[in-house]
């Protein structure tokens, strides 16, 4: 917390004790850990990015299979607005996800044939 620019939330390898990934958090330690979710079987985490620039949406970032080193898919917290009109196109307004969870996954389907689903608000 002493100089939040540097990336001081970190993901270590129990087994190893390498760390496999980096990332800066400038809010207090204590909220450091709900930022971070991961699957029950552990292929997916999701991490809740903030925002890359004053006014711009956060973002949630997935990885699959403990894979940090590789770009993640990122799912922005921008929201369509509806015109005035029907014919007038939406436009984009940026926003904040507060929170994320995963959807239980179907117990009856094995885990790599059962869709991931994600809450985000």
């Amino acid at each position: 917390m002493n100089n939040p620019d540097n990336n001081n939330l970190r993901i270590i390898d129990t087994n190893t004790g390498r760390t496999i990934g980096e990332y800066i958090w400038k809010k207090s330690a204590k909220e450091g850990l709900k930022t971070l979710l991961w699957s029950p079987d552990e292929r997916v985490c999701l991490r809740l990015a903030p925002a890359e620039a004053p006014n711009q949406p956060n973002y949630v970032e997935i990885y699959r299979n403990n894979n940090f080193g590789e770009f993640p898919t990122r799912i922005y917290a921008r929201f369509p607005r509806k015109g005035k009109n029907k014919k007038e196109a939406p436009t984009y307004v940026n926003s904040k996800f507060d929170g994320f969870e995963l959807c239980p996954l179907n117990p009856a389907v094995s885990p790599d044939e059962s869709p991931e689903y994600l809450f985000a608000w």
